[in-house]
């Protein structure tokens, strides 16, 4: 769990703290993240990104990003023993390997690297955005961090995206009106279809056909859960 200014390790059973993992997380709010587990290890980013054994939370390695920012929201992505973060403000995405945490390659977008990468069929799909002035949706290969397409968005892609197949699904945020959820090609990033929900930087979640997406923020827009048509983006309910 990752408990603001520490990583808590917890029994499944009995809720037992068996370790804890203390990190910096000041100066830039590094906050939002989730730990993810792979092979033995824990990742997270906040002012660097560290991998640890989980079973005693030990320090395997970490990695300092050129930029020396702090991830904000951004979780790691893992696959093919790669593992793919963010610094935010930054503007990068790096792509490290799994075992040493050797940087592998690294990509520059066009605003704050906010999002948890999705990767499937060796690509990785992730954004950039600026406040209230849009963004940009990117993949890239992951071996070497190439583009394979990009597109700009009018509002501000400031969540993460979700894959289902051959289908990329992600939310956008206006702080000015509505927001939006793409559903766009893996292949070549054109426009699947696309539809008006309440400002959200939730990811999407796909099952069964169906995506589901949350939006709207407490006081500036309307609470709203979305159940689409995965295919047709027909909206099936709204809550």
């Amino acid at each position: 769990a990752n408990c603001v200014d520490n990583l808590t390790c917890l029994d499944l059973r009995s809720g037992d703290v068996l370790w804890t993992f203390p990190f910096n997380a000041s100066g830039d709010y590094a906050f939002g993240f989730t730990p993810v587990y792979s092979g033995g290890r824990v990742f997270f980013t906040s002012d660097r990104t560290y991998c640890l054994n989980s079973s005693d939370g030990s320090q395997v390695w970490s990695f300092s990003s050129p930029s020396g920012r702090f991830a904000i929201d951004g979780s790691p992505a893992i696959a093919d023993g790669r593992v793919v973060v963010s610094d935010w403000d930054g503007h990068y995405y790096y792509c490290l390997d799994e075992e040493t945490g050797l940087e592998l390659w690294s990509f520059t977008v066009e605003g704050n690297a906010q999002s948890t990468p999705a990767i499937c069929q060796g690509r990785v799909v992730f954004a950039g955005w600026d406040w209230g002035l849009g963004g940009r949706i990117y993949c890239v290969h992951i071996e070497n961090g190439s583009e394979i397409w990009s597109i700009d968005t009018d509002n501000s892609p400031c969540g993460s995206p979700s894959i289902q197949g051959d289908a990329v699904y992600m939310t956008t945020y206006s702080f000015d009106g509505e927001g939006d959820i793409l559903a766009l090609s893996l292949d070549d990033g054109s426009v699947l279809w696309q539809a008006k929900v309440s400002p959200s930087d939730s990811t999407p979640a796909v099952a069964e056909g169906k995506v589901y997406v949350c939006g709207g923020c407490e006081g500036f827009s309307a609470l709203v859960t979305y159940c689409f048509d995965a295919h047709s983006g027909d909206l099936i309910w709204r809550s």
